[in-house]
């Protein structure tokens, strides 16, 4: 997004925050909808209004947002709401922890040929599998078996808390999905599921609401008996970069972050399991 787009992506949004924000009577929960968002894009000629309360990145925040912590929930039905982290010392962001280097790992890699196309997000993660990475990361072991299940739009209705004590319901809330990686049961190790988040970016946080709503569309079908009631479910966000210049001999970067939920009803309450980055190697095959 250019510098203009994103500059009136930034007003439309202050101008959304601060009308709602003298309407509200509860200044911790701030509900808005559609039609207010709507109202400002008109306003500033911004065309797609439905990209005003998507952020990646807290940077892209107005800072009267910033300053008192706020961030943007969805509930669904063309509803959304501003909620103050400041009060539970939770932004809606995490930083993405910083990786040792025993734990990056310089990978032989053979590029397929549509690798050798693009190396889109939606490539990078069907690239972590073809090339069994997602196998090193989980077990450890190439040869243990793992499904791929491509992404998805779904729909999910629960009731959450933000950061304890902000308690929201989320109604018929759409998704998207990348991608999901099932592990079937075995005799030491419980099913897996792991939902997929992909990116190519060189940002040092992420927004935790995109993990945490995919999640509570696994967590719901574990309570609805849909799924397994030992299923265990990891969060994974894959992040890829690469230099400049493929010349280098170490040009493609992946790194895998695997986050859960202690409480699985609480967004702020994420926590990293493991981490791993993976120089793809492909100048010596």
């Amino acid at each position: 997004m250019s510098a203009r787009r994103m500059g009136k992506k930034k007003e439309v949004l202050r101008e959304v925050f601060l009308h709602a924000k003298r309407k509200a009577k509860n200044k911790d929960f701030i509900v808005f909808n559609n039609n207010l968002v709507r109202k400002y894009a008109v306003k500033y000629g911004f065309g797609n209004q439905f990209d005003v309360v998507k952020h990646n990145t807290q940077a892209t925040l107005p800072e009267e947002m910033v300053d008192e912590s706020y961030f943007i929930i969805h509930l669904g039905r063309g509803k959304h709401a501003f909620i103050r982290g400041s009060k539970c010392g939770f932004n809606g962001f995490h930083l993405f922890e910083n990786i040792p280097m025993k734990n990056r790992i310089k990978w032989r890699y053979n590029p397929s040929l549509m690798d050798r196309l693009s190396m889109s997000e939606s490539q990078t993660i069907s690239t972590v599998f073809n090339d069994r990475i997602i196998h090193d990361f989980m077990f450890g072991n190439k040869d243990d078996r793992i499904l791929y299940h491509a992404g998805r739009r779904a729909r999910v209705s629960f009731t959450a808390e933000a950061c304890p004590g902000l308690e929201f319901d989320a109604h018929s809330l759409q998704l998207e999905v990348d991608a999901f990686f099932e592990m079937p049961e075995t005799d030491d190790k419980p099913p897996i599921l792991a939902t997929v988040e992909g990116k190519k970016t060189s940002a040092s946080e992420f927004e935790v609401r995109q993990l945490f709503t995919v999640m509570q569309y696994l967590h719901k079908g574990v309570e609805d008996g849909l799924l397994p009631k030992n299923t265990e479910i990891h969060n994974l966000y894959v992040v890829s970069d690469s230099p400049e210049s493929k010349s280098v001999e170490w040009w493609y970067h992946i790194r895998i972050y695997d986050y859960y939920f202690q409480n699985p009803r609480v967004m702020s309450s994420i926590k990293l399991r493991k981490a791993k980055e993976y120089q793809l190697d492909y100048q010596n095959q």
